[in-house]
């Protein structure tokens, strides 16, 4: 037989096997003694007497307010377990026990679910694992050997540690080393968010991602802390982050806030972020901040909102062929029934109007990002600050001109959307078509955009950049002559040489955006099937 004692000491409430007779106890065989400042208990009797036990342990903890338990031993627990039942409002228990923890234990406790922390020396971390699906949190004791500057700057001491890190710290180069217990902290950690680069090494974040995706490990995002002034590497950072956002791998550059304050302007010009007039000036005002934590959602924000798009579509689809049944068959063969105006829609065009009733269109330019459903509203300004769900966003949406006709398209129909140069969308990528890589590949010429009732292919005859006007803006004319002239007219200002032919039969589509303070991207293109 066993005596268990209970003592009282710094709002924690000890368990321990006591193994000294006291002169109180002597001539009390194996009974219980209970006293102001202690209880002890006979094994035996706390296993019989379990409830009565757990009541007393439940009044002490309310009335002496206990905000943790400590056993020094786990067979203790085994003892104590059927008291525990009872015990609430304490968060945390703490095994002072330096063996290691066994399985036993793990199921008394996950059964229990008292506690929302278990502090112990030593753990399994498959342990940790089925801890963690019970929300019941591990911190172990046991410090492991640092074996890389990866392991000592990230303070990765215990398993418990690396389990629940959620932001990791990179000071490159990293070495092999730091390489490997990456790789086996990734099959460990359950929670990691961010890692943050305090200097940019494209090695270095070549090798990281490349872990990250081979253990399948998403949501992550990289952060890299240099104030970069290369366009070359700034270009390759780029192309890395458009490579690993399918991965959902978001990359993210980030400069000190003391480069910022000193090199704005400069640090637009080098990093590509040609931002709009009118950002211009909201940035110049003092709104820097704003800007740059915007540019940082921008790309998130629209990726989250494709996904939904393409949800709906495929689910749509899929609920489509569900109803498909066999026609009526129709002896008269002469008749031919009405089709309502919505089923004239194309089934992917009209599953959108689920998601924005203000859908008239999508748009798809080869060699870019562009790759949108279009809106129309009343006006030219909603567009601008809200985005497809109609939320307030910084970077708007692809927009037509309020005084087209969606449906039958006038002679020239005009779409508009902010440059957001730096994450690539909306029109980010427009600018790619003002290079001869671009204009000069004949497969990039056709640009598509469709109504909600027919599939169109359009060629592009016309590309400039020009000072702010609105002569390319006119969307209906009074004659033949007049749109030819206009024609001409966009034909002249062209950076590239066109052939094709335009007649006054012809319609044409036309995408604008900023590109500077005072300059419009412009872009041109023919009705052809």
């Amino acid at each position: 037989m066993k005596k268990v004692l209970i003592a009282i000491k710094n709002n924690s409430l000890i368990f321990t096997f006591n193994y000294q007779l006291i002169e109180d106890v002597k001539d009390l065989m194996n009974t219980n003694i209970i006293s102001d400042n202690k209880l002890i208990f006979s094994d035996d009797y706390i296993i019989e007497n379990s409830k009565i036990v757990g009541l007393f342990i439940k009044e002490l903890i309310i009335n002496k307010t206990i905000s943790r338990v400590v056993i020094t031993n786990l067979e203790i627990l085994k003892i104590l377990k059927s008291s525990f039942e009872v015990i609430d409002n304490v968060d945390t228990l703490f095994i002072s026990d330096e063996s290691n923890f066994t399985y036993e234990a793990y199921e008394i406790l996950s059964n229990l679910k008292k506690f929302k922390t278990i502090s112990c020396y030593s753990i399994p971390t498959y342990m940790i694992d089925l801890f963690d699906k019970s929300n019941i949190k591990i911190e172990s004791r046991a410090e492991i050997l640092y074996t890389s500057n990866f392991m000592e700057l990230n303070n990765l001491i215990s398993y418990s540690k690396i389990y629940y890190k959620s932001a990791l710290k990179v000071s490159p180069p990293m070495n092999a080393q730091d390489t490997k217990d990456f790789e086996a902290f990734i099959k460990i950690n359950r929670y990691l968010k961010t890692i943050t680069f305090d200097a940019c090494s494209l090695s270095a974040v070549e090798d990281m991602a490349r872990i990250l995706i081979e253990n399948r490990i998403k949501g992550i995002r990289i952060i890299i802390q240099d104030n970069i002034t290369s366009k070359e590497i700034i270009e390759e950072l780029k192309k890395k982050k458009k490579m690993y956002k399918k991965e959902h791998i978001d990359l993210i550059l980030s400069y000190t806030k003391e480069y910022v304050s000193k090199n704005f302007f400069k640090q637009l010009i080098s990093s590509t972020l040609i931002l709009c007039a009118f950002m211009v000036l909201v940035i110049a005002s003092g709104s820097t901040i704003y800007v740059i934590l915007n540019n940082k959602e921008s790309e998130k924000n629209v990726q989250e909102i494709s996904q939904r798009i393409e949800e709906k579509i495929a689910a749509d689809n899929a609920e489509e062929e569900k109803k498909m049944e066999i026609p009526e068959v129709i002896e008269d063969n002469n008749y031919i029934p009405a089709v309502p105006l919505e089923n004239q829609m194309i089934p992917k065009m009209r599953s959108l109007l689920d998601l924005n009733d203000e859908t008239v269109g999508w748009l798809k330019v080869p060699g870019t990002n562009i790759d949108y459903p279009i809106v129309k509203t009343n006006n030219n300004d909603y567009y601008l600050d809200h985005n497809y769900d109609k939320k307030k966003d910084y970077n708007g949406w692809v927009y037509m001109n309020y005084l087209n006709n969606s449906k039958d398209l006038d002679k020239n129909t005009i779409l508009f959307a902010h440059n957001r140069y730096y994450s690539g969308v909306m029109f980010g990528t427009l600018s790619n078509v003002a290079k001869e890589n671009w204009y000069s590949e004949a497969k990039n010429i056709s640009i598509y955009y469709n109504t909600m009732y027919e599939e169109m292919e359009w060629e592009v005859f016309s590309i400039y950049r020009i000072k702010v006007t609105d002569d390319y803006l006119q969307t209906s004319f009074s004659n033949d002559n007049e749109f030819l002239e206009f024609v001409s007219m966009l034909k002249e200002r062209s950076i590239f040489q066109s052939d094709t032919p335009i007649t006054s039969e012809d319609k044409i589509l036309t995408l604008s955006t900023c590109v500077e303070n005072d300059k419009r991207l412009v872009v041109h293109a023919v009705l052809r099937k």
